[in-house]
């Protein structure tokens, strides 16, 4: 069996309080009987339902839930308004079939009857609309945030995807896996560490490489220094050679590695290089770490 949808338990909880809100005012403040009162709310109540109802479509055909705000409350309005009147002809015509009209609207002609009648019937549908195009409205602006965060995390992704594709993982994979496999004090801590160094920083080894000691007719020297610094892990990597200018951070390797440090971490880590000693070029991640 098909459950009911969450609009249709509000409507029939809607309908259902009308009801019971009009039988309560009836029994507690009603000046004199009126024999047709349950026939006429009842039918209130069944009217409302399928009047509401075509409205609702009507909606959801034009797609006026979507429309820019100003035009939302326009067009809510609007159909608010057309609704009424409907609401309004069809009781006054169902009163006067099934002999349901009270003795108060009996003086009055048909359509003054039902433009008197079409103002609380504007108001209460008033309501209805504002309720129905609010809870879309909220939902629209929901989905809408959910999509943007899936989005900014898709590109963000992606874009880690296209820089661990440029990285070819040299000796730098092996070596930081060798000591991690050799630390012994805080073990948890530091292998979570250099794991995550070892997916990150290998661009800076082939750098220097590359970049540094192939450079150089006598060969040169390579220095890895890993450390842990007021909750922050520092690694440093050391290479014979001189930085041409320390402004120059436009190389491959240097860019991915700022990427992917702020795709990862933010503005919690940093990222340096420079020239120490005379003759060798240092480059400098301090990334942030967790206490175990």
């Amino acid at each position: 069996m098909k459950k009911l949808s969450a609009y249709w338990w509000c409507q029939i909880g809607g309908w259902s309080s009308y009801v019971l809100i009009n039988t309560f005012f009836y029994f507690t403040i009603r000046t004199k009987p009126s024999p047709h009162f349950f026939s006429s709310v009842l039918l209130d109540a069944f009217v409302g339902v399928v009047i509401t109802h075509l409205m609702r479509i009507l909606i959801r055909k034009a797609n006026l839930v979507n429309l820019d705000l100003r035009r939302q409350i326009i067009s809510m309005f609007l159909t608010t308004l057309v609704f009424a009147i409907t609401f309004s002809i069809v009781i006054m015509r169902a009163d006067e079939v099934f002999n349901l009209e009270s003795d108060m609207w009996k003086e009055y002609t048909f359509w003054n009857k039902v433009m008197r009648a079409s103002f609380g019937y504007f108001l209460f549908l008033l309501i209805w609309n504002f309720i129905y195009f609010t809870y879309h409205y909220v939902e629209k602006t929901r989905k809408e945030k959910l999509d943007k965060v899936r989005l900014e995390s898709l590109v963000k992704e992606l874009e880690l995807k296209t820089i661990k594709s440029h990285i070819n993982p040299h000796f730098i994979f092996n070596a930081l896996n060798s000591i991690r496999a050799l630390v012994d004090e805080n073990p948890e801590r530091a292998r979570t560490a250099i794991t995550e160094l070892s997916n990150i920083l290998r661009t800076l080894v082939e750098n220097a490489i590359k970049h540094g000691i192939s450079r150089q007719i006598s060969g040169g020297k390579i220095k890895i220094i890993s450390d842990f610094k007021d909750n922050h892990h520092e690694l440093i990597v050391q290479n014979t050679g001189t930085l041409e200018s320390e402004n120059n951070t436009e190389g491959f390797g240097i860019v991915s590695t700022q990427n992917r440090l702020k795709l990862l971490y933010g503005g919690k880590a940093d990222f340096a290089i420079r020239n120490v000693n005379g003759n060798m070029v240092e480059a400098k991640v301090v990334m942030p770490v967790t206490i175990l």
